[in-house]
Parts: structure tokens; C-alpha cells; sequence
């Protein structure tokens, strides 16, 4: 909580006055930080590229963020690690602006080619799919620590998946 205030130039008693507890300012924190990751992650994304720059990009620019984010959000990431249902409930908010720009991702490489045609249900259940896969490698290293996802991995894991798709 002294983090948070001190970041926000304000008293920890002034905190509470807009949240009722630790637990909301965390929420609420937690949902702006996530919200900056996809949007950062998301820059880079565009209908003329492939499926697999695509997602590639996507990926690596969120991988790269919530690095960042575990070294400058110590504090935070180890209340996070003492109650992780907070990383679950907030994460759940978020998840659905995911699976829809994976899921125009997909659109777009069935579009370009780089998919092949596949109907609405199994793009629907295929975005579904990457995200909650992607999401709980994330949440693995906000948990427990476990960055071993790395680009390298990242890129032979997407390359498998764009071939698979074709």
C-alpha cells in the first residue's frame, strides 16, 4: 500500500478513502496494469501481416512487458503470490479483449491464407483456446516465478501453430 501511495503521490489514508481495502486498490491496479500490457502488446498487430507475425508479435511484446512488470512491481507481485485469487479474478476481466483480437487475428489468417478455412465455431473455440494456454504460461511466472518461456520458445511454438493451421 505504501508502494501504490507513494507512486500516486498521495497518503495511504487517502487511499482508502476511494477503496474500501487492500484488496480493491489491488484490483484495481492489477486491471490498469493489464490493461497498459495488451495495449502495448497490441501496437504492432495489423491485417497485412501474417498469422504468425502477428501472433508472434503479440506474444513477445507481452512476454517482454510482464518481465519488466516482476522486477518493477515487487511488492506487488508478491501480494499476488499470497493471494492468487486476485491474479484470477482480475485476469478474468481482461481475458475476453484477448481472446477477440486473437480471434480477429485468426479471421485475418483465414483471410490472408495463413489459415485454412475452418468455420466460426473452431475459430471461436481455437482463439478461446490460444489465450487460456498463453494466460496460464503468464500466470505460472507471476505465481511461482517460472519465466521460462522465452522468445525463442515463443517463435517454435507460433511457427508450429502457423504450420499446423495452414
Amino acid at each position: 500500500m505504501e508502494d501504490i501511495a507513494k507512486a500516486c503521490g498521495k497518503s495511504r489514508s487517502t487511499l482508502y478513502h476511494y477503496f474500501n481495502n487492500k484488496t480493491e486498490v489491488l484490483d484495481a491496479v492489477l486491471i490498469d496494469i493489464f490493461s497498459e500490457t495488451f495495449q502495448l502488446a497490441t501496437k504492432d498487430i495489423d491485417k497485412k501481416q501474417t498469422l504468425k507475425a502477428n501472433l508472434l508479435s503479440f506474444q513477445v511484446l507481452k512476454l517482454a512487458d510482464l518481465k519488466l512488470k516482476l522486477v518493477e512491481f515487487d511488492s506487488l507481485v508478491k501480494d499476488i503470490r499470497e493471494q492468487p485469487e486476485i491474479l484470477i479474478k482480475v485476469t478474468n476481466v481482461m481475458v475476453n479483449e484477448e481472446i477477440n483480437l486473437v480471434h480477429q487475428i485468426l479471421t485475418w489468417g483465414i483471410e490472408n491464407g495463413d489459415v485454412a478455412k475452418i468455420d466460426a465455431a473452431e475459430v471461436d473455440f481455437l482463439a478461446r483456446s490460444l489465450v487460456l494456454a498463453m494466460r496460464n504460461l503468464e500466470i505460472d511466472a507471476l505465481l511461482y516465478g517460472n519465466m521460462v518461456m522465452e522468445i525463442s520458445h515463443l517463435e517454435r511454438l507460433i511457427t508450429i501453430l502457423a504450420k499446423g493451421l495452414k
